[in-house]
């Protein structure tokens, strides 16, 4: 088969194609998880307050400020789905984007989720466990700020992701450890079974976090090795 010129030139430009379609998806993808990562240092934020007061009006306001990032980060989301759906990528490239992202908008949903509960619930946190309530949040975020790197590598430098992803995985071991730990302190308290439940639930809720980032993060290390092939 003889290659001419104008077959160089048609495949040069459908690459050009491709590269500036990823590079759209690379900016929607950007900004979304960076309105993610907002939601997620709000959720700190707000979380820190709600175990020093969850009835304080500090607290309510930090509540409706992760409300409001969460809302802004699925503004952005519908955004890249649009954009994929307009056939940006090849049909195979889509869906890997698409399912990476909906793995991805489950935290900040559930950040919103969880923040809202805790304020809504009125509860109340011991003061001798307050910290390692504040150590387990600050873990579970610091996850997540792994996973907007390693997204983000995708794009820029591919190899990277998979060491961020393993740095995923080991802070969620990290995490699981403080989980047992805080648990078995709150049984230990002197405080009515069912104060006790709800504690215990809300160390599972902030769990969740991390317990979603690794999901999305195992997503993603799928999604680098077909960008690899």
């Amino acid at each position: 088969m003889i290659i001419d010129d104008s077959m160089l030139n048609r495949s040069c430009l459908y690459d050009i194609m491709l590269w500036k379609k990823e590079e759209k998806v690379h900016c929607l993808m950007e900004d979304y998880m960076n309105e993610a990562l907002v939601c997620t240092d709000l959720f700190q934020e707000c979380l820190f307050a709600l175990f020093e007061d969850s009835t304080s009006e500090k607290s309510k306001e930090l509540v409706q400020k992760v409300c409001d990032a969460e809302s802004r980060a699925d503004d952005l989301r519908d955004k890249i789905e649009f954009k994929l759906y307009r056939k940006t990528l090849m049909p195979e490239a889509r869906g890997d984007i698409l399912g990476l992202v909906e793995a991805v908008d489950r935290i900040p949903n559930w950040a919103e989720e969880v923040a809202y509960d805790i304020h809504l619930q009125r509860v109340q946190f011991p003061t001798p466990l307050i910290e390692k309530f504040r150590q387990l949040t600050i873990l579970n975020v610091e996850s997540f700020h792994l996973l907007h790197k390693a997204i983000e590598s995708l794009f820029t430098d591919i190899d990277a992701v998979f060491e961020l992803t393993k740095k995923v995985d080991k802070k969620e071991s990290e995490i699981d450890t403080l989980e047992r730990k805080l648990i078995r302190d709150v049984y230990n308290i002197e405080e009515r079974l069912s104060y006790q439940a709800t504690l215990h639930r809300i160390v599972r809720s902030i769990c969740d976090i991390s317990d979603k980032t690794e999901n999305a993060g195992d997503r993603l290390t799928i999604v680098a090795i077909k960008k690899m092939i």
